[in-house]
């Protein structure tokens, strides 16, 4: 490991005039002074001036490792620290400062060992045990922060930040229970602690405790109500339930609240905002500060030279969806696809072994799979380092249980971004994002850092192979009416807002006798729904739920369907493909941004971009028109289901082998050593 620090002379300059203790304390107060103001080069010259000083060696050392930290160079910083280690070993905040600028520069390993060291200089330091047991647990040794923690705990029952860290380790173990009583007392010793109420909030919501979830996201919006990450997260989980009201305000106070880079909010949690792609790349930006910290070691220098001609290109593929989930759903195809006379495959699977078909198959269709979800970042980039992969393909973005640090160490020359976060990540560390010309206009790349790559027709891959079960339920049997219209849509309830709801419960007041089928969701949500249609004058029993079934249930059961309704300003993405294989037509309006504009590439490569609208008014009268002009519902089901078979959307072999033509063109040109830039992919 190197720093770019200049080491310190062993004794003064020539010359140079020893200060008196009363003035060597005057420098390092007005020092002090200096770094407050942000004045760090200021700052910086003066705490030279004391390093040779025996009474201040140590804290002119360790404000020359801030100065450096807060400029964020943070090797730099650790060079400092070193040598305020090296004045006094036993020093537990030289070995606290030490470990955190080795944790920010990327040396979670040695950071860990230093967090150690620090605690065993100061047992009693609570938040030094905090720090180590965090850095335990990021470096995924649960048992040791645990076991850390609870001795910890056995000599002190009143410190809120242990009982948090402990219940954080717990939820990571999955240990429900235990977890949520440690977030309960973390939160009653320090009720105003927004972090506590943001991650108890989190863990209820893994425990289908929703209500009190909720409230626990409302008091942490409370306790921070000038921080972003804590309203995003209540508005997110006000979402989920449909909870309306004092929605528009909560909205309006996220797009404009001062961007933070220290507590960033996930950026997947503004999707679902009325965002421009601007405001959407903005909070991205935000969010990759943070994950840069941590990240600074650039592997990228390890690959300086591709492997001869000829060779097959090595892509690597990382994601926690390797199971029955919508990303394998779409995918598995694809992977089985591949030529691989041109391409070796490996997949880094950081999710779980759900012990699915869909899993096994999945692992079957890749050359490597390493099952890597108890593997630190670090571990991660280790392994793809060894197998010395051309082209990451990132299949998370900014989603639940992503690894975005494995992309920002530079673990493979080439890094891709495909399919699982439907916005600009705004990722230095990201050289391509896998696109097409309707969610994403040529026009749009300003806001995108990665370059933009156009695949023909539309950018969602699909698995023509999917199972549809042979199952013909009645109406009846879904507890749906025999003769009635039958409106639907299966997307998650924090799709559904108020403007598109309004438009929908006018629907069924035009189209006489129909009904609204949604997904099952909350029984919160469920009764918050029902009272909004009754608030607008329709019978709530007019709306009906569709409890959750395996796929291929579910893709017979959509044959009952009439038409699928949209939302924005977040479309049906796995979803609309759902309708659309199974012969559902589908209604959409086209958004402003990335995730509102999917629905309407489907539609466009089945041949059905009539079903597109440019607005709610729009998308309102084709809606009625079509469940009451005579005939034009069964004429679009029988256009989609003459286009099943034929339309680029459902031929895997087509969109697998665009995809290939992006990664030899992305695959050229770093061998001939020119840096990223958009392009497209030729039909």
């Amino acid at each position: 490991m190197s720093a770019s620090f200049e080491p310190i002379e062993s004794q003064p300059a020539a010359g140079a005039r020893a200060l008196s203790p009363a003035a060597a304390d005057r420098v390092l107060a007005k020092a002090q002074r200096h770094f407050r103001q942000g004045r760090t080069d200021a700052a910086a010259e003066l705490f030279t001036s004391l390093v040779h000083t025996p009474r201040h060696a140590i804290g002119a050392l360790r404000g020359l490792g801030a100065c450096e930290q807060v400029k964020g160079n943070f090797l730099g910083a650790v060079g400092w620290y070193m040598q305020a280690v090296d004045v006094d070993p036993s020093s537990a905040i030289s070995l606290r400062a030490l470990a955190k600028a080795l944790d920010l520069a990327g040396h979670l390993d040695l950071a860990v060992l230093a967090y150690e060291r620090a605690v065993v200089a100061a047992p009693l330091d609570m938040e030094g045990v905090c720090d180590y047991a965090f850095a335990l647990r990021r470096s995924l040794r649960l048992d040791d922060a645990k076991a850390i923690l609870d001795s910890a705990l056995m000599g002190v029952t009143d410190h809120a930040r242990l009982y948090g860290e402990r219940a954080s380790v717990l939820f990571d173990l999955r240990r429900q229970s235990e977890s949520e009583e440690d977030y309960r007392k973390a939160c009653s010793l320090d009720p105003h602690n927004a972090g506590h109420w943001v991650a108890f909030g989190e863990v209820l919501d893994r425990g289908q405790s929703w209500a009190e979830s909720l409230e626990a996201y409302r008091k942490g919006a409370r306790a921070a109500d000038d921080h972003v990450l804590p309203s995003a997260t209540f508005y997110f989980a006000k979402c989920n339930a449909c909870e309306w009201t004092g929605l528009d305000a909560l909205e309006r106070k996220l797009l404009t609240m001062p961007l933070e880079s220290d507590r960033p909010a996930p950026p997947f949690l503004f999707l679902n905002l009325p965002s421009t792609p601007a405001q959407q790349a903005a909070q991205s930006a935000a969010f990759v500060k943070r994950i840069r910290i941590g990240s600074q070691i650039d592997h990228s220098d390890r690959r300086v030279e591709p492997r001869p001609k000829g060779d097959r290109i090595r892509v690597g593929y990382l994601s926690a969806d390797f199971h029955q989930h919508a990303t394998s759903l779409l995918m598995a195809g694809f992977f089985e696809q591949h030529d691989r006379s041109r391409f070796e495959t490996f997949a880094y699977s950081v999710g779980i072994d759900d012990g699915t078909e869909m899993r096994q198959r999945v692992i079957a269709s890749f050359d490597s799979f390493y099952e890597c979800s108890k593997a630190s970042d670090q571990a991660i980039v280790s392994r793809i380092l060894s197998d010395r992969i051309d082209i990451l393909v990132d299949l998370k973005g900014y989603t639940h249980n992503a690894r975005e640090h494995v992309a920002a160490y530079r673990a493979a020359p080439i890094q891709v971004a495909y399919i699982g976060y439907p916005g600009p990540l705004a990722a230095d560390f990201i050289d391509y994002t896998l696109v097409d010309e309707h969610i994403v206009p040529p026009e749009e790349q300003e806001h995108y850092v990665e370059n933009l790559v156009y695949l023909p027709g539309c950018y969602q891959v699909n698995d023509s192979t999917r199972p549809i079960a042979d199952w013909k339920p009645s109406r009846t049997d879904l507890g749906l009416p025999e003769n009635a219209f039958v409106f639907a849509c299966m997307n998650q309830a924090y799709k559904i807002k108020p403007d598109v709801f309004d438009v929908w419960m006018r629907i069924l007041g035009r189209v006489p006798g129909s009904v609204l089928w949604l997904l099952s969701v909350r029984p919160k949500a469920r009764d918050n729904l029902r009272a909004e249609a009754a608030k607008r004058g329709m019978d709530p029993d007019r709306i009906i739920f569709a409890e959750a079934a395996k796929n291929h249930v579910h893709l017979a059961r959509l044959r009952q369907a009439d038409l699928f309704l949209d939302t924005a300003p977040i479309n049906a993405h796995t979803t609309a493909s759902d309708a659309l294989w199974a012969g559902l037509p589908l209604l959409t309006v086209t958004g402003r941004t990335f995730v509102g504009r999917v629905a309407g590439s489907l539609l466009k490569s089945v041949g059905m971009p009539d079903l597109i609208t440019p607005d709610l008014k729009s998308y309102e009268d084709l809606a009625v028109a079509i469940a009451t002009e005579p005939g034009r519902c069964d004429h679009l089901k029988e256009r989609l289901a003459a286009a099943r078979s034929t339309a680029p959307l459902f031929d895997t072999v087509r969109t697998t082998r665009a995809i290939e033509r992006a990664y030899e063109t992305m695959f050229e040109r770093w061998r001939n050593g020119e840096q990223p830039r958009p392009f497209s992919v030729a039909d």
